[in-house]
């Protein structure tokens, strides 16, 4: 392997990495967690909840269908207004 492509492959890593740590962790519930947040992503089959939308590096938690999810009030983050949910994994 080249010198170019030795570097190529670490600025790779390291940009993934970063973004990885940056993002803080995506986590898989379990059957009986709870998570309030702000939805990331909202399907039928498929939530993510952002634990703490005015911080970049929270945690992520990512529900499977079955789970329940219930509106419960509003976060501000600067001027920024999100809708705040609590979704249970069935």
């Amino acid at each position: 392997m080249g010198d170019v492509m030795r570097k190529a492959l670490f600025v790779s890593l390291l940009v993934t990495t970063t973004a990885a740590l940056a993002l803080g962790q995506v986590v898989k519930a379990v059957m009986g967690d709870i998570a309030s947040g702000v939805l990331v992503l909202d399907s039928s089959a498929e939530v993510r909840v952002k634990t703490d939308p005015c911080n970049p590096n929270s945690d992520v938690i990512v529900f499977y269908e079955p789970f329940t999810k219930t509106s419960v009030g509003r976060v501000t983050c600067g001027t920024a207004v999100f809708e705040q949910f609590q979704v249970e994994k069935r």
